[in-house]
């Protein structure tokens, strides 16, 4: 809210559906073989890293509004166990996560937060298994947002130039 994202705190209820909707953007770049991140022509970052990020993103923003810490690394076990499942199948358990967070709260508990954990444990594990470099990505998002968000912010220190090697500016990024 303070940064610019929204006015005010979103009902939980908003918060799922904007959740499912990133997961769904997620499985439609799966679908379209867009496996990796590109940046569209109006500089707009695409691809699954993307949307992945874009999840993190709204988990963190979730955790900010209720002041809660993230700890996504509440499942058990190594991701040695996820090694063989399908695009479909974590789809489904980023989905089935959301479901779980906002069913039947405790008292005035509005979500799960151990749901919410488990998911963000899944997205890391899910990054693993994918190659994706969830962090980069949130910069990238990050940077591309405050390039639309506040035009008068100096682009130059953000988007750099050609020659830079720096992997998190936009303009070392392959164009869609």
């Amino acid at each position: 809210v303070a940064h610019g994202w929204h006015e005010s705190n979103r009902e939980p209820e908003e918060v799922i559906a904007l959740f499912h909707s990133e997961i769904s953007e997620a499985f439609e770049c799966f679908r379209n073989h867009e496996m990796e991140l590109t940046i569209s022509e109006k500089g707009k970052p695409e691809g699954l890293p993307s949307e992945i990020a874009d999840v993190a993103i709204r988990l963190l923003d979730i955790y900010g509004q209720y002041n809660v810490n993230p700890n996504p690394f509440c499942y058990d076990g190594s991701s040695k166990k996820y090694e063989n499942r399908t695009i479909s199948w974590w789809i489904y358990q980023f989905h089935d996560s959301l479901r779980t967070a906002l069913e039947d709260p405790v008292s005035d508990v509005t979500f799960h937060f151990h749901d919410l954990n488990n998911l963000f444990g899944l997205l890391f594990i899910f990054c693993d298994k994918f190659d994706i470099d969830l962090m980069k990505n949130i910069n990238i998002i990050h940077y591309y947002s405050i390039l639309v968000v506040s035009p008068s912010f100096p682009s130059n220190s953000l988007i750099g130039n050609k020659s830079s090697n720096d992997p998190f500016l936009i303009a070392n990024l392959p164009l869609k």
